[in-house]
Parts: structure tokens; sequence; C-alpha cells
């Protein structure tokens, strides 16, 4: 794959000059407060199983309720554990945690818990659910559709926040 110079140059100087467009992006991207599994399954119980061996794998191989801080939500990434439920869906983005005081915390979303839709249109994996999310800037409301680990389907706008660079 080539660009021509001419474009890359452009693009380049829009970089240096801080100017977004449709092709750059600048500035920090929002964030969901969610920790995504290491899966590229479609399949939320498929996801559970590669997060549970990503974990064994890097010595961090508790299995419990996704979380150890209060209330299903963690302070950082060292109270990571694999979901013990994961909801009744066959495609979707499992949470595996929840940053506490994030919207996505306060809108109720808990570790197991998966993701079906962003804005109306489907996700099926933590790259796609990453693709759709990497456009919009701290402070924009985004739409989630989602299936707690009791099967009920819920809808609901959250803002995003600022977090850590992806």
């Amino acid at each position: 794959f080539a660009i021509p110079i001419n474009t890359a140059r452009s693009i380049a100087l829009q970089i240096a000059s801080g100017s977004a467009s449709s092709a750059v992006y600048i500035g920090t991207p929002g964030f969901l407060g969610i920790i995504l599994p290491q899966s590229t399954s479609t399949s939320p119980e498929q996801q559970a199983v590669d997060e549970q061996r990503y974990l064994e794998e890097n010595s961090q191989a508790a299995v419990g309720g996704g979380a150890t801080g209060t209330g299903g939500c963690i302070q950082n990434d060292a109270e990571l554990t694999a979901p013990g439920a994961v909801a009744p869906v066959s495609h979707g983005v499992l949470i595996v945690a929840v940053f506490c005081g994030t919207a996505v915390n306060t809108a109720g979303l808990v570790p197991g818990d998966v993701i079906t839709s962003v804005n109306g249109k489907p996700v099926r994996t933590a790259d796609g659910l990453r693709s759709m999310t990497a456009s919009y800037h701290p402070g924009a409301s985004i739409t989630l559709g989602w299936t707690g680990t009791n099967g009920t389907t819920h809808v609901s706008t959250v803002t995003l926040g600022t977090g850590p660079v992806r």
C-alpha cells in the first residue's frame, strides 16, 4: 500500500498544526471505563475462556466477580479477575471489569455483562468496540446496548470520560 507523498505531507502538516479532520484525530479518545477481554471471538462465553487463559498465563489466575473493588468495580487493573458469570447471549463484547466512578459504572454495567451495540450498531468483538468508540472525545455521549448476566437487556446513554490512552 502506498500513499502519495503530497497526501502524506498534507496529513503530517495537519497533525503538526493540531487541526483535526476526518483523516486526522487530535486529542485523547473518550474512555468507557471498562476492561475488555483478550480475545478475538464473537462469543462472550469464549471471550471469558480466553480471558481466563490470558490471566493464568500472566499470573493473575483469579476467577470470581470480575473485580475485587467495591460495588463490582475496580480502582486499577491489579484488582482484575475473570468474570464469574457471563450474560446469556451469543454475540457481543464481554465486560471483564468496570472502573469505579466511570459513567459505565454509574449506568450499572458490571463484569460479565455483554455490550451488544453502540449507537444502535451491533458490536461483536473487543476490537470492533474499540473502533466504534475511538473517534469520540471525552464528554461525548454514546448509547450502549447491553445484556446483563441475568439475561435482561438494557439501553443507556453514557458520557465518555478521560482515561488511559488506547
